[in-house]
């Protein structure tokens, strides 16, 4: 069994610290794994594999504040977990329907059973489109009433990534100015570029420039 989580999970728990953001981690992974659809008794928190530490119930409101728990009374409920993972329902579907295709596997020699377990195959792919659709269906019902905060669904506070700024030169009266908005500025050139204006040209040899590619960048003050 699988946990699955999007590419952009770090960044949509990017509000949470580190240990609520564990402890969800953790909880999802527990649920999967023992079938729970995102249920987790109270009495079983402890069950969780994180440090104890980790378990506090400050850490438990936090992740209640973000929208990512719900309290149930007697259990804890994953609000955003049948988002990516699969129900317990589903999870069976999806069992006995490979199953069925590795018998299908191995009757190669036998047509007739075969034949017969075509028919339990489409029986089973239809149980499993049934149980998607009912975990889909979970969720509309679940969004119409506010209650699953999903990570698509929240925004997260992460900053933008800083945005490199061009190379600048001082001019004469000191003034900076991006260099590639000097007009007749020299401009690097590659090593292969170097050859043919030295009248070797590699494509007329028949083979391709180096591997390598030297810049060679001439100085500004025309000495080089």
């Amino acid at each position: 069994m699988w946990t699955k989580t999007s590419d952009d999970f770090p960044e949509c728990m990017f509000d949470l610290s580190d240990a609520a953001y564990r402890l969800h981690h953790a909880a999802t992974t527990y649920c999967n794994r023992l079938l729970t659809d995102g249920r987790i008794a109270k009495a079983r928190l402890s069950l969780v594999p994180v440090p104890e530490k980790v378990r506090k119930p400050s850490i438990v409101r936090e992740l209640i504040a973000a929208g990512l728990w719900v309290d149930g009374g007697d259990h804890w409920m994953l609000a955003d977990f049948l988002v990516s993972q699969p129900t317990r329902d589903e999870v069976e579907a999806t069992r006995d329907y490979n199953a069925i295709r590795q018998r299908i596997r191995y009757a190669k020699g036998d047509p007739a059973k075969q034949l017969s377990l075509r028919v339990d195959e489409a029986v089973a792919k239809e149980r499993v489109n049934r149980t998607k659709e009912d975990r889909r269906a979970v969720l509309s019902r679940r969004s119409s009433q506010g209650d699953v905060g999903t990570p698509s669904q929240r925004e997260s506070h992460r900053p933008d990534p800083p945005r490199p700024a061009p190379s600048l030169d001082e001019g004469e009266d000191g003034t900076e100015t991006s260099r590639r908005d000097i007009v007749g500025a020299p401009q690097r050139r590659s090593f292969a570029d170097e050859m043919k204006t030295g009248g070797l040209d590699f494509a007329g040899l028949g083979f391709g420039p180096p591997a390598f590619d030297r810049r060679i960048e001439p100085r500004l003050d025309g000495s080089g």
